[in-house]
């Protein structure tokens, strides 16, 4: 059943996908965090995958390392979902280990954001989604934990003095 969130974008042709929650999971005794997203697709075409740019945040909002890229350090992750999604088709796909913590010094990882995606469609074409209009497809677009804690971190409301909230 859907939602009046999923609704509304499956109105909206400026809404190719919709994201009804999404975060990190709790780090787990390896020390290694994962990302759960649950999404919806919103357009009339068939998506073959979809590739999501996250951000990682410890609890003094610093941006956690992500990964090298060209032979330089990134602080996004590239997530791959590559299953088929006819329109109007959900999922809730998990990456189980996105992040590990190398050091018990390290602090852990508390949110992650969303920061773009990329969409390949079975037609051949490709749609990228930059921040800005992806945060007008999520329901939510803070930098979140699958707990429902919620941060602003990583967002453009991010602040110095960013609270924990609870849902």
């Amino acid at each position: 059943m859907r939602n009046q969130f999923e609704l509304a974008a499956e109105a909206d042709p400026q809404k190719l996908i919709a994201i009804t929650h999404y975060g990190t999971t709790a780090t787990n005794s390896v020390g290694e965090t994962g990302f759960r997203i649950y999404l919806r697709n919103s357009s009339p075409r068939e998506i073959q995958s979809m590739t999501f740019h996250v951000s990682a945040y410890d609890q003094q909002g610093d941006l956690v390392e992500g990964s090298q890229q060209g032979g330089e350090k990134s602080d996004l992750k590239a997530l791959l979902f590559s299953r088929t999604l006819k329109p109007g088709g959900g999922a809730h796909p998990l990456w189980p280990s996105v992040w590990t913590q190398k050091t018990t010094e390290q602090l852990p990882i508390v949110c992650a954001v969303i920061d773009s995606a990329e969409i390949a469609y079975t037609d051949g074409t490709r749609a990228a989604i930059p921040k800005q209009a992806l945060d007008t497809m999520t329901y939510n677009p803070k930098c979140l934990s699958l707990d429902g804690d919620e941060f602003d971190f990583g967002t453009s409301k991010t602040s110095q003095t960013s609270q924990l909230t609870h849902s």
